[in-house]
C-alpha cells in the first residue's frame, strides 16, 4: 500500500479483555449558563417588541423544537420558572 493511501486513523485496540477502545472524543455537554444566556436573549428581544419579533415560521420553531430542547437541559425548578416567561411574553405577544 503506498503511502497516500495508508490509513492515518487505524481502529482503535481493545483492552485486554475484549472491550473496545472509546471512539473518539466525548460528546459535548451543553453549559447551563449557555441556555441561561440564549433565554435571556430571546425573553428581552420579545419584551421589547410590539409583535413576535420573528417570522411566523421562526416563532414556530421556536415555540415547537427550540424551546422545549433548552429547557430540557436546565434543573426542573429553573426551566419552569423560564418557562412562566416565556408563555407570559407569548401570551402578551399573540393577543
Amino acid at each position: 500500500m503506498g503511502h497516500a493511501q495508508r490509513d492515518l486513523s487505524p481502529a482503535p485496540q481493545g483492552d485486554l479483555f475484549g472491550a473496545a477502545a472509546p471512539s473518539g472524543p466525548a460528546p459535548y455537554k451543553v453549559k447551563p449558563q449557555h441556555v441561561r444566556n440564549r433565554l435571556i436573549d430571546m425573553v428581552e428581544t420579545m419584551q421589547g417588541a410590539q409583535a413576535w419579533p420573528w417570522s411566523p415560521s421562526r416563532t414556530k420553531l421556536f415555540r415547537e423544537t427550540v424551546w422545549p430542547y433548552l429547557l430540557d437541559l436546565l434543573p426542573p425548578d429553573e426551566a419552569a420558572d423560564w418557562r412562566a416567561k416565556l408563555d407570559a411574553e407569548a401570551a402578551r405577544l399573540d393577543g
